[in-house]
C-alpha cells in the first residue's frame, strides 16, 4: 500500500471515529437530559401533591366556609414544566408527555374550576366535588411523581394519606345516599294507564 493509500485510510479512520465519538457524546447527553427532566419533573409532581393537599386542608373542613381564603384558592405554580414543554419529548412516552401537559393544565385552572364547582350547587354538594376534583388531581400527581422517579419515593406522610381518605369517604357516603334516596321511591302506575 502506498503512502498515500494510508494517509487516506488513516483519514477516514479519523473522520470515523471522531463521527462515532460525536454520536456517543449525543446519546449521553441526551439520556442525561431525559434522566434530569424526569427528576425535575417528579420533584415538581411532589410539590403539586402537597400544594393540593394543603388547598384540601384549607377547604375541607369548613364545607359552607366563605371565607376569602377557602373560596378563593391560590395558583399552584409549574415553573418546571413551563420552563422545559418544549423538551417533553425527551421522556420518550406520548402517553406519558399527555398526562404531564394535562395534568399542569388542570393545576394551572384549578381556581376556576374549585369556583365552578363550588357555584354549580349546594354548599354540601359542592364541598363534595371540590373534595372529589383535589382527590383526583392529589392521585395524578402521585402517579407521576412515582413514574417519573428514577430512585426511592418519598412516604407520603399520614397525615396527607388520612385526610383524601377522609374526603374519598364522604364522597361515597354521599353517593350512596344518593342512590339509596333515589332507588327507595316507588311510582305506581293506575292500571288503566299501563302502555
Amino acid at each position: 500500500m502506498s503512502d498515500l493509500g494510508v494517509a487516506i485510510a488513516a483519514a477516514a479512520l479519523t473522520i470515523a471515529g471522531t463521527f462515532l465519538i460525536e454520536q456517543w457524546r449525543r446519546i449521553t447527553e441526551h439520556r442525561a437530559e431525559a434522566k434530569n427532566l424526569r427528576a425535575a419533573l417528579a420533584a415538581e409532581m411532589r410539590l403539586i401533591r402537597r400544594a393540593v393537599h394543603d388547598e384540601a386542608k384549607q377547604t375541607h373542613g369548613h364545607p359552607g366556609d366563605t371565607s376569602s381564603d377557602s373560596r378563593n384558592p391560590r395558583r399552584i405554580p409549574t415553573p418546571v414544566f413551563a420552563a422545559t414543554a418544549g423538551s417533553l419529548g425527551l421522556l420518550g412516552s406520548a402517553s406519558l408527555i399527555s398526562r404531564v401537559v394535562r395534568l399542569c393544565g388542570a393545576i394551572d385552572s384549578l381556581p376556576e374550576s374549585l369556583a365552578q364547582v363550588r357555584s354549580a350547587g349546594g354548599s354540601d354538594t359542592a364541598h363534595i366535588r371540590a373534595g372529589d376534583l383535589l382527590l383526583s388531581l392529589w392521585r395524578r400527581a402521585r402517579e407521576l411523581e412515582v413514574e417519573l422517579s428514577d430512585r426511592d419515593m418519598e412516604e407520603i406522610p399520614a397525615y396527607e394519606s388520612a385526610l383524601f381518605h377522609e374526603i374519598e369517604r364522604e364522597a361515597l357516603e354521599a353517593i350512596e345516599a344518593a342512590q339509596r334516596a333515589g332507588g327507595s321511591t316507588t311510582v305506581m302506575i293506575p292500571k288503566g294507564k299501563r302502555r
